[in-house]
């Protein structure tokens, strides 16, 4: 009820404020703050605005060991909080989230930390239509890194998700390696996957004779990721950079429903199940909204399979103290089909194959006096 549309505004206006104290002193710190924006508030003519209309709120305590001990050089413990609201008052967040890393005396590293979550209202999950109920979700994790000092470094880490009460879920995982082959050279290889189940991504907005219908189904969602990185300083002044990095994600969707009730707390509430009918060349379903044996509309297959490959080469001379010329090859390849299948072992190859869009840039940047 707080906020209205009105197409024929030309103009928006609105206010943005924030208010935080913290303690960032001494073994045991503390910080906290307010921030608001009204729904009128618009800058991205001159900035970046992410979301207005909200009020968000953070706090966080923790303890940092200043004293190392024969088995651990550094210990922090923490817990954050944060909760958000919309400017007429819907809650859009709580969390809770605490947090353990330590460094060892042999310099490896581990952190773990947990996130808790009750359910709220997400304002946005239905591109522009009501807000929906999120259900509570629990989430841990976790690194471990080997001592920095050493050539080799390897680094594990790893976290997952589950809402509460429904089949959502998320895992994802991955493994890095950094060499240094001489004191002015760095490289890195990050292998990384995730898997994401959500069983109410939005998938279209559709009209029929009674109703205005939110549809959401079932989406299993794959990715795998190979990054490489290169840094070598040819002196102290000019410097390489090297990136790359190829991707596949892939994604199907079943089980379509309707929002039926966007704020009922019991997900079998909230949602009708669709009757969703593939046809015959296998690009769009027909759906059966009103259970009358006629189909109502038609969506398209949501499905995908995506792979893209991004590469890039940085040369940076710092010519003088605070002034840089920087020259940057951009390179980017991608391939789409809608077949929601993932396959890293033809995935990759075929990348190499892919149109490239290839893109140049030169850099000057000056600084003045001093």
């Amino acid at each position: 009820d707080h906020l209205a549309y009105d197409p024929e505004r030309t103009r928006l206006s609105g206010v943005s404020a924030l208010a935080g104290v913290s303690k960032i002193r001494g073994a045991f710190t503390y910080s906290g703050l307010v921030l608001g924006t009204s729904p009128g508030f618009e800058l991205n003519d001159i900035g970046y605005l992410r979301q207005a209309d909200q009020i968000a709120q953070e706090a966080s305590v923790a303890y940092t060991l200043t004293q190392p001990s024969p088995a651990v050089r550094y210990l922090r413990l923490a817990l954050y909080q944060s909760a958000g609201w919309t400017w007429g008052g819907e809650q859009t967040l709580l969390r809770l989230a605490p947090s353990v890393s330590t460094t060892f005396s042999s310099l490896w590293s581990a952190a773990v930390s947990g996130d808790f979550r009750t359910g709220a209202l997400d304002v946005a999950a239905l591109r522009g239509g009501p807000a929906l109920r999120t259900d509570p979700s629990v989430g841990v994790s976790g690194s471990v890194a080997t001592d920095r000092r050493r050539p080799l470094r390897l680094i594990a880490d790893g976290a997952a998700d589950w809402r509460l009460g429904t089949t959502g879920r998320s895992l994802s995982a991955g493994l890095e390696a950094s060499y240094r082959p001489a004191p002015n050279a760095t490289l890195s290889l990050r292998l990384s996957g995730a898997h994401v189940s959500r069983p109410d991504q939005y998938v279209t907005t559709r009209s029929r004779a009674s109703a205005l219908d939110y549809v959401v189904g079932q989406l299993d969602q794959s990715s795998v990721s190979v990054t490489l990185r290169g840094d070598i300083a040819l002196t102290p002044d000019l410097t390489v950079q090297l990136y790359a990095q190829p991707f596949l994600a892939a994604g199907r969707y079943d089980r379509f429903a309707r929002v039926a009730d966007p704020g009922a707390r019991r997900p079998e509430d909230r949602y009708r199940a669709l009757d969703a009918t593939l046809d015959a060349d296998g690009t769009a379903y027909a759906v059966d909204a009103d259970a009358d044996g006629t189909a109502d509309y038609a969506i398209g297959r949501p499905d995908f399979s995506v792979a893209e490959m991004n590469t890039n080469a940085v040369l940076r001379w710092q010519y003088r103290p605070g002034s840089a010329l920087f020259l940057v090859w951009s390179r980017g390849q991608s391939q789409f089909d809608p077949s929601g299948t993932l396959d890293p072992l033809n995935g990759f190859p075929d990348l190499f194959l892919a149109e490239p869009r290839d893109t140049v840039l030169l850099k000057l940047s000056y600084w003045f006096g001093g």
